[in-house]
């Protein structure tokens, strides 16, 4: 659950097919990596921020896409 203080951190996944858990998981690593390399949050650990990843199947490869929403809570 999001808490008071942390950034929370949404990637929302849209996809013709959907990932299996742990690929899900395992498919925005690099992206949250940048994300604290970049600054943007102060690191990935689960004391650091709040972090939720989503799925959602769309029709066409063309409307794929990976939406990623910073919130300071």
């Amino acid at each position: 659950a999001p808490r008071p203080g942390r950034p929370h951190v949404r990637f929302h996944l849209r996809r013709v097919k959907l990932l299996d858990v742990d690929a899900k998981w395992g498919s925005i690593k690099d992206l949250l990596d940048g994300l604290a390399i970049a600054g943007c949050i102060p690191g990935d650990r689960e004391d650091q921020i709040t972090l939720e990843v989503t799925q959602e199947k769309v029709p066409h490869y063309k409307e794929e896409e990976t939406v990623i929403e910073l919130t300071l809570l």
